[in-house]
């Protein structure tokens, strides 16, 4: 196989480069779930028929058929002695490490295969193959899809994060059934380093023909177990670090973010040691058992992933279950979603995202909610998924390079970004929407505000019908308080000037107020009214729905006439504060003033306003409403 080698490119610029590879760095938190998410997600793209199969399986590969395994064994000591002689814990400990790895008998080797796929399409060494995007393009995709897994192309990173030799090769079998080709390629990420006869060198090797880095298409000229049988593609991390459990922290990545995938039988997993013996199938008739299997969640447990599978474990039954309630939406700029939820006592109170089989996020903190407060709300687990290819195309526009949240930052064009979130933002608006109308809690005397209980009344008719504009998903309702206790207002400095027979303020003083009968002249010094009293006033059916970051529309029904001033207030169990209102638009005489508005309201007339807020603000609010006692 002397045609064959393993070389690093020639460091012409010298750059220096480290072990802190960024998209490597990228996956090193969890492994294990990063190697699971990027390799299945794949696989699905490159899917040719139904089910996919991924195969996850860890092999003892001998040390004579690792290809030019003395040309990595003498790399990594240079690199150990530069190490040593700089000084730098870091690296040394790791090509420690790799000389320890690469000097036993057998190595061990994790193969990530698939079938029933495209396999890695060629030709190989032609720049825009597929082969050619995944060994050699940065920051590129190897996907033709536009709603397809990956959309960054450094999900290849995954298997070097599991390899204590920093090292892959890849191998596939593509083309027609009746002439399959095969393309083989080894790749090195290490550091840059002066080889044997001190030249200087880049961190990057490559394994394949001599003469010019190329792939190999010659199966004669490649190893067995590195040739593949049947079409598809594979995946191999020499050097595999795993850890005793590793086959089920697999499982447990697979089932944690595959769960509708496999449900739905568009892909099936097999997780194997070949050292150990041990093995898990991973299909929509395992999947339930796997879900509540001890052992996975022991290991999940080791690995700080418990909550991921509980999570999967009750979206799974909301995807599921017969109970659960399904509904259909499209969002202007965005496009349909099905969305799914199941209301049941013990629920985690969550939203799920999924996209592309996958699930992606619980949040969408970064278009102002992270689905985590639900105020008045029963238990519940909500799934929502995109339902056309719009939306599809969308989210994987704006979703990170971890696939684990979505951004509209991540677009260049601020126009897009701008209309984007203010998609997400009716998103947002519409799946809250969805929870009130399916988990709305009745409230009684439960929860006692009573630093607040003067300003409310009689909760009024729940039968009164509202408007189908009005579905609100902060509503709060209140119980009756009927304790009152008027303010005491505000006296009039002595020479206030009154417009002639203006009306007092609440404070009593001349001009525009509810209360109080002005005596002044012209410009003269009257104008003194009596003295109001602030009298709460009770608001009936009160509706709030998210128009964006800092704007609500709002509905009340007020069992009072006259000028009205009303508070808005952010609300929690323990506290509330004042929101300032900057704009107002609704009735003609509606007007913002210190914060707050001013109204002229008719009792038992439905009022609708739309408010914006001085700065961003999502959650639940109350409001207040006062007038002035006529004497």
């Amino acid at each position: 196989m002397s045609q064959t080698a393993l070389k690093f490119i020639p460091n012409v610029a010298g750059e220096v480069e480290g072990l802190g590879h960024a998209g490597i760095e990228t996956f090193r938190d969890t492994p294990y779930t990063s190697c699971a998410r990027e390799a299945g997600q794949n696989s699905l793209d490159a899917a040719e028929g139904k089910p996919v199969q991924l195969r996850f399986r860890k092999k003892l590969i001998e040390a004579k058929k690792i290809p030019d395994l003395k040309k990595l064994q003498s790399t990594i000591d240079q690199c150990y002695a530069a190490a040593n002689s700089q000084g730098d814990d870091k690296d040394k400990d790791f090509f420690k490490q790799a000389k320890k790895v690469a000097a036993q008998s057998q190595i061990p080797v994790l193969e990530i295969a698939d079938f029933s796929t495209t396999g890695l399409e060629g030709p190989p060494n032609d720049v825009g193959s597929k082969f050619h995007a995944l060994v050699k393009s940065s920051g590129k995709s190897n996907k033709s899809s536009e709603t397809s897994g990956g959309s960054f192309g450094i999900g290849k990173n995954a298997t070097f994060a599991v390899s204590d030799l920093r090292t892959v090769f890849y191998s596939t079998l593509y083309g027609p059934e009746t002439d399959l080709k095969t393309a083989v390629q080894g790749k090195v990420q290490l550091v840059s380093h002066k080889d044997e006869n001190l030249n200087d060198m880049t961190a990057k090797g490559y394994w394949g023909l001599k003469d010019d880095f190329a792939a190999v298409e010659d199966p004669y000229l490649v190893e067995d177990w590195l040739r593949r049988e049947k079409k598809g593609a594979s995946v191999l991390s020499i050097g595999f670090r795993s850890q005793k459990d590793w086959v089920d922290r697999m499982v447990v990545a697979l089932v944690s973010n595959f769960f509708c995938a496999i449900a739905d039988s568009e892909i099936v997993f097999n997780v194997g040691d070949d050292e150990t013996g041990e093995e898990r199938e991973v299909n929509a008739s395992t999947l339930p058992n796997l879900l509540e299997d001890d052992a996975v969640k022991a290991a999940a447990e080791e690995a700080s992933h418990s909550d991921d599978l509980d999570i999967a474990r009750h979206l799974y039954d909301c995807r599921t279950s017969g109970e659960s309630v399904e509904t259909n939406f499209e969002i202007q700029g965005l496009g349909k979603f099905a969305a799914r939820i199941l209301v049941r006592e013990g629920m985690p109170r969550r939203v799920g995202f999924v996209r592309n089989g996958m699930l992606i996020t619980q949040s969408l903190e970064h278009f102002g909610d992270k689905f985590l407060r639900f105020p008045g709300k029963k238990d519940f687990v909500m799934l929502v998924e995109p339902a056309d290819n719009a939306a599809g195309r969308v989210l994987k526009s704006i979703e990170n390079p971890q696939h684990n949240a979505f951004s509209a930052g991540r677009l260049d064009d601020p126009v897009k970004e701008r209309r984007v979130k203010l998609a997400m933002q009716q998103l947002i608006g519409k799946i809250r929407e969805t929870i009130a109308l399916n988990a709305e809690a009745m409230i009684g005397d439960t929860v006692k505000l009573d630093e607040l209980g003067e300003f409310f009344a009689d909760a009024g008719d729940e039968d009164t019908k509202i408007s189908s504009d009005e579905k609100d998903p902060q509503t709060l309702v209140y119980s009756a308080v009927k304790k009152r206790r008027p303010k005491t207002p505000k006296q009039p400095a002595p020479g206030s000037i009154g417009d002639l027979g203006g009306a007092g303020n609440l404070g009593g003083a001349g001009g525009a107020g509810t209360s109080g009968k002005g005596t002044g002249k012209g410009t003269g010094s009257g104008g003194s009214g009596t003295t109001g009293n602030i009298i709460p006033v009770a608001l009936q059916e009160i509706r709030n729905v998210d128009r964006g970051p800092r704007e609500r529309a709002v509905f009340f029904t007020p069992d009072a006439s006259g000028r009205l001033e009303l508070i808005l207030r952010a609300t929690g169990v323990y506290d509330s504060s004042e929101l300032n209102v900057a704009q107002v638009s609704g009735p003609d005489e509606a007007e913002v003033r210190n914060g707050r508005l001013l109204l002229t309201a008719a009792e038992g007339e439905r009022i609708s306003l739309h408010v914006a807020f001085d700065q961003d603000y999502t959650g639940p609010i109350e409001m207040l409403a006062t007038k002035g006692d006529e004497k």
